[in-house]
């Protein structure tokens, strides 16, 4: 699905099942509340599992949890993908007149399948409605895209139960060196540390949280990430601090 960044494009993760077709109906519910998966430590050691899947940078990333959220989303992905890709089931799920904040279907042009995305920016055409620009954010990857309003679609209820699964995250103790942006090589030796969007397994473990501020459910989460998949377990920040792509966090 989505690349580590967004002018890069990555192979998907491996599917960890083989769903099949599912037939699901036209029904659209703004009653159902949607929830966003949480970082919550299940090993005496505070770490947790992760797949890094998309990132901007040390300071923005997104994680997705590593065991049957994934086989959940896998599906999922299917399942949209077989539904959506039905011209009768987009014809019967248009988008008319979205809002910031609306969770909607898109494709992922890189790869042609279905996800769930929330609109982030709507911009008005002056010659037609169907011509409205708009920006959206894969819930479930963390890449962001933009649409025509007629290239989507509404989200039938199936789909609406899984809680998102892209949980923003930040990386612990550590600061671009002038303090305001993070250059090119820190960002670049960050995405090589932590096998991003390769679904490798990074450990991480929660330092703190804050309140999102885009306005999404759940939280961003300040995290501590290890990569064990070597001989030698690495400590991401130590790493960028040792080779000097950032300083200690203030």
């Amino acid at each position: 699905m989505p690349a580590s960044k967004s002018s890069q494009t990555s192979s998907p993760r491996p599917s960890s099942s083989q769903a099949g077709p599912v037939v699901a109906s036209s029904k659209e519910s703004k009653e159902t509340p949607y929830q966003q998966e949480e970082l919550v430590a299940t090993s005496q050691d505070g770490f947790i599992e992760v797949f890094i899947s998309t990132l901007e940078s040390p300071s923005s990333f997104w994680v997705q949890l590593v065991g049957t959220q994934s086989t959940a989303l896998d599906k999922l992905v299917t399942d949209m993908t077989n539904f959506y890709g039905q011209e009768a089931n987009r014809d019967s799920h248009p988008v008319t007149s979205p809002s910031v904040g609306d969770v909607l279907a898109s494709r992922f042009v890189q790869d042609d399948s279905w996800y769930r995305a929330r609109v982030i920016a709507v911009k008005k055409s002056d010659y037609s409605a169907d011509e409205t620009e708009v920006k959206i954010h894969y819930v479930d990857f963390g890449e962001t895209g933009k649409f025509k309003v007629k290239e989507l679609c509404t989200l039938a209820e199936e789909y609406r139960m899984l809680p998102f699964q892209a949980i923003e995250c930040s990386l612990s103790g550590v600061q671009p060196k002038d303090g305001t942006k993070w250059k090119d090589e820190a960002i670049d030796l960050f995405e090589s540390l932590t096998h991003a969007a390769k679904w490798r397994v990074m450990m991480a473990k929660v330092v703190g949280r804050s309140k999102r501020e885009d306005g999404g459910p759940g939280f961003m989460y300040q995290l501590e990430l290890m990569d064990t998949n070597g001989a030698e377990d690495i400590n991401v920040a130590k790493e960028l601090l040792r080779q000097g792509f950032a300083v200690p966090a203030m």
